[in-house]
């Protein structure tokens, strides 16, 4: 478990983001996420059409882009300052800074909440969702999208059975995170919550760039 998950991110350099987002900020390239971003979307409208979206651990703002140029009015949360900074700055979105506990969400409401990998470093789930839920609109819809844990503990005893490491990282990657959610843990930590599961499966695997390894830099636009 990370004793401060918030931190993980607070070393990074607003001039190197705005380097390696700038193909992206230009229009130039997409997101390697924009697929998976656009089919978050498309799940989210079979259960709601509400268009006011809160995206909880938005990083630099890369899903509130996409869902604004479909019609969202969205907001986001961010405990690493330049990463807020950038998307408010260079992308125009509106960008909270803090974890979810500290930023005052005053009396607003939205239709829709979001956690696109970013459930798994809330240190209190339980505490944070609840406190969460008291601000989403009736007959709203909380999409929450997180690592396959069943997928970590098969890749580790894989590579127990074989004796050696397969890949570069280890298999709970990054390990410290605060939580490894299984479907049937996710669903648990829903049910506690007083949330009623719509939908519920397996995501479709998203692929990592490929160019930290062809280049040494850490980009984020789509690989080839």
């Amino acid at each position: 478990r990370h004793p401060s998950p918030d931190t993980l991110l607070a070393g990074t350099n607003p001039v190197d983001i705005r380097v390696l987002l700038r193909p992206i900020t230009l229009g130039l390239k997409r997101h390697y996420r924009d697929r998976s971003f656009r089919t978050v979307l498309a799940k989210i409208r079979r259960h709601t059409e509400g268009k006011r979206l809160l995206d909880v651990g938005c990083a630099h703002g890369a899903f509130l882009r996409l869902a604004r140029q479909l019609g969202y009015e969205g907001t986001g949360i961010e405990p690493t300052p330049a990463l807020a900074a950038f998307g408010r700055e260079e992308w125009g979105l509106e960008i909270l800074d803090g974890r979810l506990e500290q930023v005052d969400l005053g009396g607003r409401e939205w239709d829709v909440m979001t956690f696109t990998d970013s459930l798994e470093y809330l240190t209190a789930p339980v505490a944070d969702l609840r406190r969460l839920l008291g601000h989403l609109a009736p007959g709203g819809v909380l999409f929450a999208k997180v690592p396959n844990g069943h997928y970590f503990r098969f890749w580790h005893r894989l590579q127990e059975t074989l004796g050696r490491r397969l890949g570069r990282d280890e298999p709970f990657s990054p390990s410290r995170r605060v939580v490894h959610y299984t479907l049937q843990s996710l669903q648990h930590l829903a049910e506690i919550v007083g949330l009623d599961a719509v939908e519920a499966r397996a995501a479709a695997v998203i692929d990592s760039p490929v160019w930290v390894g062809l280049t040494g830099l850490p980009l984020e636009v789509e690989s080839p």
